[in-house]
């Protein structure tokens, strides 16, 4: 019941918004097929060699053998992360740092950064925090082959996109969050993501956290924003995800 009424709401905000019908380019490559290109790219370099391509603008350095990306922030927004070191790994597998903690009312990033959480049980707290870890990475890492990377199966999370520019706003419900994440993977393709938590807090049974985004394009400075939100079921598994784009702010 507790998640009809939320879908309810989801379905109730989108068409309270007064859409305009255009088609974006981002848009389009939601409707369209995945195909799996950026996952492919530079199989060949090692582990080092491809964050050094892959994020050009991060200074990286070596934290207890893994590697710390930093670069400044944009709008106050960090774009930091740690990847994993695999020296056992034939295949210079890109494997996200998610090591994280947590206090009374905090979950407290392996990068030191503080997420504000109220009313979580200590049970909550275990079963959402790594979560919470995984996605920062998955965010801050948008627009290289990383995320592809990151994703396993298909999931089936609906995934709720509204696409707002100065013209339009065109909306898409998406059967799955890894598909979504795949195809703006694809179409922020070499931009700089920065990303962040602002807060997580258990209401009716249920979490409920978002995050803000801001990518840019470091070829005509053009950016783009991005609200985020989280719904999880009783289990504290993500069930409804929502994506609120504004591009060129």
């Amino acid at each position: 019941m507790q998640r009809k009424l939320y879908t309810l709401f989801f379905i109730l905000l989108l068409t309270s918004l007064n859409f305009i019908h255009s088609e974006t380019l981002l848009l389009k490559k939601l409707q369209q097929s995945y195909n799996p290109y950026l996952r492919l790219k530079d199989q060949k370099l090692t582990l080092k060699e491809k964050l050094h391509k892959w994020f050009p603008k991060h200074q990286i350095i070596n934290v207890d053998k893994n590697y710390y990306l930093t670069t400044q922030y944009f709008q106050n927004t960090r774009a930091d992360f740690i990847i994993k070191n695999d020296v056992t790994s034939r295949r210079t597998s890109v494997i996200p740092d998610t090591v994280c903690s947590y206090t009374d009312s905090t979950i407290v990033l392996n990068t030191k950064e503080i997420i504000p959480a109220y009313n979580l049980s200590k049970t909550d707290f275990k079963e959402i925090k790594n979560q919470i870890a995984w996605l920062t990475v998955l965010f801050r890492t948008l627009g290289t082959p990383v995320p592809e990377l990151m994703l396993g199966n298909y999931d089936e999370i609906e995934t709720y996109v509204i696409i707002n520019n100065q013209d339009s706003r065109d909306r898409i419900i998406m059967p799955s969050f890894t598909e979504t994440i795949k195809k703006i993977n694809y179409h922020y393709e070499n931009q700089n993501a920065y990303f962040e938590f602002k807060e997580i807090k258990k209401i009716n049974s249920r979490l409920e956290f978002f995050g803000n985004m801001f990518i840019k394009n470091a070829d005509n400075n053009n950016v783009d924003y991005i609200d985020i939100r989280f719904h999880t079921n009783r289990l504290n598994e993500i069930d409804l995800v929502m994506f609120i784009i504004h591009q060129d702010i």
